[in-house]
């Protein structure tokens, strides 16, 4: 079994049975070098690690790396992308809440829950990935607690719809949700200003 580091022959020849040790030490290599394995593949073939860890298959495996700056980078400006496209659809769900068009709202509900959650993802492991801690990242804002406030504006419109206030639960999305999203703006610029600074 041959390994490759970003097509570069890694510097051991493996038996099968080693295989799930160094590809643990790739991962660890790549670290200390401020890389991150972003895929892996068997033969030319991409594959899950989980897979690539259970199989006994196959002659080379080639792990394909990206540096962690450029990977906080890209996120982060394509978080800041999506923030307005994220803050339009809650507004689209309040209309259609408004024009008593219940469905297609809790559909369009359902879609922007998910983004709020991948953009806090987002922040978050981008935060942990530039090095600095929450407390650290603001002197205006603080991760856990906007995070905790945006939960607890969540729970407000899902009170209203549990009680089939749909009136209300579009006024909470405008008044509370929507204000309480806009609060991690400031935050994700400062996030992509301290990216900029690593990688100068």
């Amino acid at each position: 079994m041959r390994f490759f580091l970003d097509n570069v022959e890694w510097h051991e020849f493996v038996e099968g049975d080693q295989r799930s040790r160094v590809i643990q030490d790739i991962k660890n290599y790549a670290a200390q070098n401020g890389r991150v394995v972003m895929s892996w593949q068997l033969d030319g073939e991409e594959i899950s690690e989980e897979a690539l860890m259970m199989s006994s298959a196959g002659s080379k495996i080639n792990a394909s790396t990206k540096d962690i700056r450029t990977l906080v980078s890209e996120s982060l400006d394509q978080t800041e992308e999506y923030f307005p496209i994220l803050v339009n659809g809650l507004l689209t769900v309040a209309e259609k809440l408004e024009a008593h068009e219940p469905e297609e709202a809790l559909r369009l509900f359902q879609q922007a829950t998910e983004g709020m959650g991948w953009v806090l993802q987002v922040l978050h492991h981008c935060g942990n990935l530039l090095g600095i801690t929450p407390i650290e990242r603001s002197d205006e804002f603080d991760l856990p607690s906007g995070c905790a406030k945006l939960q607890e504006a969540l729970e407000s419109v899902a009170d209203s719809l549990q009680n089939g206030r749909l009136l209300e639960m579009a006024h909470r999305i405008r008044e509370v949700m929507i204000p309480r999203l806009q609060e991690f703006t400031p935050y994700l610029g400062r996030l992509k200003e301290e990216s900029h600074k690593t990688s100068n």
